[in-house]
């Protein structure tokens, strides 16, 4: 999918209104807003904002229809019990880009049992694609974002590419703090700890003659199929 096509994008603003770059994008809006977060303490001067292009039924409950009439003033030729009678509270269910709204024969409801209304199905897995190194702000920022992806209850894979890798090398990591966020290293062990995965892109790590015991503990070397089998299966995505 291109960057523009992207429903949701945390965008820091240049000194006359344009668009700076984007720090990030997603189709989720949850790890969208999760996203804007760090990014607009570090950029609070500059100006952040998160830009929403998704169709309303994307990112909020639709508004129900108009209460039933009262008794005694129903629709002229629709009785009260009939089902093309509005009803007195209710909405349709909200779409998410990777999920149908219909459901199965047997599937139980999704609705909140005291409203009346829809849950947003939300995807439990997030990716997050680095490509930035240590001498980067966005690596420290793309371990906040995933960590606190994990704080919100996803489950966070981050797959470094290019000189991402060289963010796990051994000791690589020490010396970098981007305020106000966490030491960079920090971050990581946080990641690593609270049971994130880390992979670090096969042909990136040869091609910088790492080996496995160069890297710390915790990273695994693997090809991309292992992030594009979670974006099938319906992960939300992020790359920096």
């Amino acid at each position: 999918m291109a960057l523009e096509e992207y429903p949701f994008r945390v965008e820091k603003m240049g000194p006359h209104g344009e668009i700076g770059h984007v720090v990030c994008h997603t189709d989720n809006i949850a790890v969208a807003r999760e996203a804007f977060k760090p990014a607009f303490e570090q950029y609070p001067k500059d100006g952040m904002r998160l830009r929403n292009r998704a169709p309303a039924e994307k990112t909020s409950i639709v508004t129900p229809p108009a209460p039933a009439a009262m008794p005694g003033h129903e629709r002229k030729g629709v009785a009260r019990n009939d089902p093309r009678a509005a009803p007195a509270f209710g909405c349709a269910r909200a779409r998410s880009s990777s999920t149908s709204t219909s459901r199965n024969k047997g599937e139980p409801s999704r609705r909140f049992p005291h409203t009346g209304r829809y849950k947003m199905a939300e995807s439990r897995e997030l990716v997050v694609l680095a490509t930035r190194g240590t001498d980067h702000e966005l690596s420290s920022v793309a371990f906040t974002i995933a960590n606190g992806g994990i704080t919100a209850g996803l489950k966070v894979a981050i797959f470094l590419t290019s000189a991402a890798v060289d963010v796990v090398r051994k000791r690589a990591a020490d010396t970098t703090v981007i305020n106000p966020l966490d030491p960079l290293s920090k971050l990581i062990e946080d990641f690593i700890s609270r049971g994130g995965r880390l992979w670090a892109c096969t042909p990136c790590v040869k091609a910088r003659g790492y080996e496995q015991s160069d890297l710390i503990d915790g990273v695994e070397i693997t090809g991309a199929s292992k992030m594009h089998e979670l974006i099938k299966a319906g992960a939300a995505t992020l790359s920096f």
